[in-house]
Order: structure tokens, then sequence, then C-alpha cells
């Protein structure tokens, strides 16, 4: 894969007021779509922002793509329906941001994890329940078979079983199998490296602690943020975090399918410099980036021959080191002219 060269971004501060807790389903979600990492990078990472920004300009929902931790803070958080840990590693939040986003959870809010949220915050026990378990560490990238475990859930009902594709498949901790709805499972006898036996989740979605979390260990790689079935996948796992259904409920929300009509995305940032990274990727005006500045040459680490690593995601470049981060203000005026009426959050 081909590291990103890092580019420079500017800021434009909008506004502060005190948000009210608001939950407005899954028409009408604000995305905070996270991506810091303190260990491994993904390369994917952009590519990731571009789809999930594209999938809300056919939603209608509008998305914040940052890296700035210091938007972990109850009345920013407050703006949001979902937050999306797009392959995050690390610990990526200081203590009073896990007790800004604990809070966010607890009032109802809905979290999706991509891939790597799995190597994220593993030392804070609450997190871990979130996300239902943490990586363990995962075989060379190749073909494998998924099965689907629960077709009625929006992630997953567009899916044809068996699901056959190329990815990074991770082995986990722990099952968390029992104690979440399991979405897709990994048949191992379909690849070389897995661990974890007959029964190996690899996408589930359960209630938590007041809140809704959906987790997919896939999207390691750059194609798969342009492969039809993984998009309806993750724009079902968001539809439903936004939707305040309980797991099994039905959410009217089909992994496939999508609005046609703009998107309510604002930008708020613009961004100049080179980006060399891989194909060209759909547009990406609405988004917030917070691009830590810094070089970032450093080597890529690769797994071959079938050898196990536990690397937080091989074929990822190291993350580069934060500087002064900026503070992004939020840029829901707009919709909180237009929701007098949501009910507030339960």
């Amino acid at each position: 894969m081909v590291p990103m060269r890092p580019s420079s971004v500017a800021f434009a501060l909008v506004i502060v007021g005190a948000p009210a807790l608001a939950h407005a389903g899954a028409d009408e979600a604000d995305l905070l779509v996270y991506t810091r990492t303190t260990g491994f990078r993904h390369d994917s990472i952009p590519a990731g922002i571009a789809a999930v920004q594209q999938i809300a300009d056919a939603r209608g929902w509008t998305v914040v793509a940052s890296e700035d931790p210091l938007l972990f803070e109850p009345t920013m958080l407050g703006e949001f329906e979902v937050i999306v840990f797009l392959s995050t590693t690390g610990d990526v939040l200081d203590d009073g941001q896990q007790a800004a986003l604990q809070g966010w959870v607890q009032a109802g809010g809905g979290f999706v994890g991509i891939h790597s949220a799995s190597n994220t915050e593993e030392d804070w026990p609450w997190f871990v329940g979130l996300l239902g378990t943490t990586f363990a560490d995962h075989p060379a990238q190749q073909t494998a078979t998924v099965h689907v475990a629960d077709a009625s859930h929006p992630s997953t009902m567009h899916l044809v079983d068996p699901w056959v594709r190329f990815d990074e498949w991770y082995n986990f901790d722990s099952n968390p199998s029992g104690t979440v709805d399991v979405l897709l499972r990994l048949d191992e006898t379909t690849y070389e490296g897995g661990t974890m036996g007959r029964d190996h989740p690899i996408a589930w979605a359960h209630e938590y602690d007041g809140g809704r979390s959906f987790y997919t260990g896939l999207g390691h790689t750059i194609e798969s943020w342009s492969e039809p079935d993984f998009l309806a996948h993750v724009e079902g796992g968001i539809a439903w975090a936004a939707s305040g259904e309980p797991v099994g409920g039905d959410s009217s929300t089909g992994g496939g399918e999508s609005d046609s009509g703009g998107g309510d995305t604002t930008a708020v940032a613009t961004t100049s410099g080179d980006d060399d990274t891989g194909p060209p990727m759909p547009g990406s005006s609405g988004m917030l980036e917070d691009a830590s500045a810094g070089d970032d040459d450093a080597s890529t680490s690769t797994a071959d021959g079938g050898a196990t690593t536990s690397d937080g995601g091989c074929g990822c470049r190291a993350a580069p080191s934060p500087s002064g981060l900026a503070l992004l203000v939020l840029l829901m005026g707009k919709r909180r002219g237009t929701r007098a009426a949501a009910r507030p959050r339960t």
C-alpha cells in the first residue's frame, strides 16, 4: 500500500451554543467519524472517510470527520446521534474524554466500530464492553467465506450467504457470542490463520449501558471501501445505531438502500497539499479532517507467508505524532432550526 503524505488543514471555527440532546433517528443522523491513531494507521482511512461521506450525502446525514480528541466533550458530543471509530488504534482519549463518551452513550448514543476499533482503548474495561471484545492478532490478508448469522439486521439483510471476500481477518481475545447479537461469522475452514474455531464472530450489534453498539471487523483494505456489499453493510450498521431500535427491531433502513437527494453536509475545513493515496475517491467536500502534522515516512509493516501478527493491523503505516490539534467547533446551527420537535434521548 502507498503511504499517505500529510495534508495541511485550515480550520474555520463556527459557533458554540449549548446543544440539546436529541435523538433524530436514522433519517436525520449527525455522525462524528473519529480516525485518531496512536498505534498503526491504516492506509484505507481516507477511502473510508470518503465512502461514509458518500453514504451520508445519499441519506441526508451530516458528517464531521476528525482526529481531534478535544471534540470528546459533553456539549460537542451532544450534537451527534452516531460516533464512528473508523480504524482507530491505541489510546485515543484521555480520562475526561473517556467520561464524555461514556456519558454520551448512556444518554442514548449510537456507536459504530470499524475494523481496528477493536485495537483501541484496550485497557479501558467500559470501552471493551462497548465494543464486545478486543483484537488479538490476524493472519495474512486473504480470501475467506463469511456466513450471515442474523439476516434481519439492516447491516446484513442485503447479503447473500455465503459471502466470499478478501480482507484482513481478525482473531479476538475473547468470543463475544452470548453477550451480543452476532451478525456475521467467519468460516475458518476457508482460510489460514483462524484461531477461534467454529464460532468466529466478525460482526455484531448489541444494546449497551443505555446506548447501542455495532462493530464490524471488516474494512482493512482500500478496495473494501468501493465494494457495494461492504458499503451497504456499513450503511446498515450506522442506520441501526442512529435509529434507536433494539437489536432485531424493525428499523426499515435496509442495508443497501439509500434516499436520493442531497445531504446536509457543510464544509467548515479546507485542505491543501498532495495526497497520492490509491485510486480516486468519491467527493468529500463536506468532511472535516484534522490531519496531524509531521513527517509520515514511517516504514510499512506487512504480513506474508500466513504468519500471524499482533501489531494492530499490518499493512498499515505508523501513526504520526499528534501535534497541536485545532478545536473543531460544530456546524449544527442549521439542523437545530429543523429539529425543534426532535424527541429526547431515551
